[in-house]
């Protein structure tokens, strides 16, 4: 193998990380925020980050390619650099949104005794369509909120990219 391909393989087998930064106060409603590309994906982890304070009573709820990453929409009161991690499934009581990484570690022993920690399989032209959709159940009033995906890439054209 030549010294390009080996390059390539390595670039391919590594965790990806897509980004999209804030935007001003989330109106309730549902809103795209990534989309996925090119192949399937393994999703690793979905992280909000408060760049602002987002305020008591905003609540998030998300899917990826129709997956529903939590149980329920959660009041996620976020103060500034303070972030919040989801799940990645929704079939149990207690996946909900971590909201506060800072002072609840994460994942739970209890998540990693579960084995819950594995992430979710997602695949572009889905039923449910190929994007990652935020449904604000109450208005984000002035936060400016940044989201991340970690992912493996399942085939080399996959890509995870903000709407």
């Amino acid at each position: 193998m030549g010294l390009k391909t080996e390059v390539d393989q390595i670039l391919n087998q590594s965790l990806h990380m897509a980004y999209r930064p804030p935007e001003a106060g989330l109106a309730i409603a549902a809103h795209n925020i990534f989309l996925l590309t090119g192949g399937p994906a393994w999703v690793k982890g979905f992280l909000a980050y408060a760049d602002t304070a987002t305020g008591a009573a905003s609540t998030f709820q998300v899917t990826a390619c129709g997956v529903i990453m939590e149980n329920a929409a959660v009041a996620c009161n976020l103060l500034i650099g303070e972030m919040a991690v989801w799940p990645l499934h929704g079939a149990n009581v207690g996946d909900v949104i971590v909201p506060n990484v800072a002072v609840t570690p994460y994942p739970p022993l209890a998540t990693e005794l579960l084995g819950m920690a594995g992430g979710i399989m997602i695949s572009p032209g889905a039923a449910a369509g190929d994007l990652f959709v935020l449904t604000v159940g109450a208005a984000i009033a002035a936060g400016f909120t940044s989201f991340f995906v970690y992912y493996y890439k399942m085939r080399p054209e996959t890509l995870i990219s903000p709407v």
